[in-house]
């Protein structure tokens, strides 16, 4: 009859006997070492990770600015496309389009200032086509003269403050 290996683990606990108590505490401080070295592995590679999902937020935002300035850059552009004639197929030069923008707001500022000055000539006149309307004995003569002011006026003061 043939003898049959002894299982693995029995091998393991003959071989393991046959070893001085030195051998087994060198061996057991490389498990220790190696061990040690795998836990500072994991940990760096812990860290790499998280990083690595920082920089992926972060790309994510670059990205969405990215996409919201090519999206003002497409408006400013069809902006100015449409503020002049012969400018249908053509794209500014992105310099030139912030400069035009900036002139743009410059004379909206300006215009508003100068709307600011004629909205209380406007309102003064709106009130006083309605007294002279209110005031007057001769209301057919006078309506005739001044109909329509006051209401004109309205419309033009609330024309001016939809574009405030």
């Amino acid at each position: 009859m043939t003898e049959k290996p002894f299982p693995k683990r029995e091998r393991l606990k003959a071989a393991s006997l046959a070893l001085t108590d030195e051998q087994v505490r060198a061996r057991m401080d490389a498990a220790k070492e190696h061990l040690l070295e795998v836990g500072e592995a994991c940990e760096l590679a812990h860290r790499g990770l998280e990083e690595v999902l920082r920089l992926r937020e972060e790309l994510g935002e670059y990205e969405a600015l990215i996409a919201k300035q090519h999206t003002r850059v497409v408006e400013a552009n069809q902006a100015w496309r449409t503020e002049g004639e012969g400018r249908e197929l053509t794209l500014q030069d992105l310099g030139d389009l912030v400069q035009w923008l900036m002139n743009y707001r410059t004379d909206c500022l300006t215009l508003r200032a100068q709307l600011a000055k004629v909205v209380p000539c406007l309102a003064a006149a709106r009130d006083h086509a309605y007294d002279v309307e209110t005031q007057n004995t001769d209301e057919t003569r006078i309506k005739g003269d001044h109909e329509g002011i006051g209401e004109w006026c309205d419309r033009v003061l609330d024309d001016v403050k939809g574009t405030e």
